[in-house]
């Protein structure tokens, strides 16, 4: 019998005043795997401002088995697990589409929740 894993995802704009120029779009509150595969978690950023922006998308919770991986992926472009952040610049009226958390679920049955800042 196949179990499920869900993961729960938690998002959080954190800005100062004044540096509001950006939205998340499209958000998944939450996805299901099976056991022993890897999910594309989608980081959709929009720069709402009339300027280039520098954004850090920090990881601020990511409670992961010990038999699981989670890391930030740029298109097929993958980084190290130990990151904890992603930066990128923003031109104007862009959305950076190609952003993901990867979770790679392991072996056993868990429920996962994770916060970006």
């Amino acid at each position: 019998m196949k179990r499920i894993v869900l993961v729960v995802l938690l998002f959080t704009s954190v800005f100062s005043v004044g540096a509001q120029g950006f939205e998340w779009t499209d958000r998944q509150e939450s996805l299901q795997a099976g056991l022993g595969q890897t999910i594309r978690i989608p980081i959709r950023i929009k720069n709402t401002s009339d300027r280039a922006q520098f954004f850090i998308i920090r990881k601020a919770q990511a409670d992961l088995g010990s038999n699981q991986k989670g890391y930030f992926c740029l298109g097929d472009e993958c980084f190290d697990p130990g990151l904890d952040q992603f930066s990128k610049r923003i031109e104007p009226g862009e959305t950076v589409s190609n952003l993901y958390f990867t979770v790679e679920t392991g072996l056993v049955t868990t429920l996962n929740s994770f916060r970006f800042e």
